[in-house]
């Protein structure tokens, strides 16, 4: 018992280092064209009850862009760091904001919905301003986390998107979902007709029960294809352009073929016992 005291306290330092990898996911805007000596800022209109702060850095203190609250947008990186980790990096030119989690990424841009942003010289005087740009396209069941802004042209260019969920989970995750349940369930239906080929006994029962076990089990592979088609093929639920990973690929390969199979069979089946 003694060799094995060392276990159970290496197994709790890995369960905690486990769970203290947990990837950060961020909103990036990577700006482009920005003139030498001019500094970029986003703004953001917080939604109602939204507590705001006072914590720009001295030299910037009473400034205009410090002050900036018009049509109800502030600057996120000074008067919103109570509630968000904004990252300025490369000299104002790439702006975002950091979260612990893609669910809080889906939270703050349902929340917040738009930004602007802002040009402003070192003193903190603003410059310019750009018109709003949706966190959420229109055309699009996602929200746009990743963007190219030109603030020659003030345009914005969605580089990636992050699908929205339905009843907590995004539809890819409802696919991978349907895919552990596909091939457990096609198994089993070919085990069940396996098993009643061997040891059928009255007819009737068999033909019925042949029936609800290939309609029960034909189903989860049918949702899961028509919700593949609705991911690829349909530009509003398309939220990535990565064609369909390998591993996905060979799984649902192998779930329809099971698939297809246990209908032959099943097929096969109800012509004997009609025969």
């Amino acid at each position: 018992m003694k060799r094995y005291r060392w276990f159970f306290p290496a197994l709790l330092m890995l369960l905690l280092l486990l769970t203290g990898c947990t990837p950060d996911v961020s909103l990036d805007v990577t700006l482009q064209n920005l003139p030498e000596g001019e500094r970029a800022y986003l703004l953001l209109m917080p939604p109602e009850g939204t507590m705001l702060t006072d914590s720009a850095p001295e030299d910037l203190k009473g400034s205009e862009i410090e002050r900036y609250a018009e049509d109800g947008f502030v600057c996120a990186e000074y008067r919103l760091t109570d509630t968000l980790r904004v990252h300025n990096a490369s000299g104002g030119k790439h702006l975002g904001f950091w979260f612990d989690s893609s669910e809080a990424l889906r939270g703050f841009c349902a929340a917040y919905r738009e930004f602007r942003v802002a040009r402003c010289d070192s003193r903190g005087n603003v410059l310019q301003v750009g018109p709003s740009v949706s966190l959420c396209p229109k055309n699009r069941f996602a929200y746009a986390f990743r963007l190219n802004y030109d603030v020659k042209t003030d345009t914005a260019e969605i580089t990636a998107l992050l699908g929205k969920t339905v009843f907590g989970a995004s539809i890819s995750e409802w696919i991978f979902a349907l895919l552990l349940v596909t091939l457990p369930a096609c198994m089993l239906m070919l085990l069940i007709y396996a098993f009643m080929r061997i040891f059928r006994r009255k007819q009737g029962i068999r033909k019925r029960v042949g029936q609800t076990v290939s309609l029960l089990c034909s189903l989860p592979p049918l949702l899961l294809n028509l919700l593949l088609l609705l991911e690829r093929a349909v530009p509003y639920f398309r939220a990535e352009s990565r064609p369909l990973p390998a591993v996905d690929f060979r799984m649902i390969l192998a779930a329809d073929l099971i698939w297809f199979a246990s209908l032959l069979i099943c097929g096969y089946n109800y012509y004997r016992s009609n025969a």
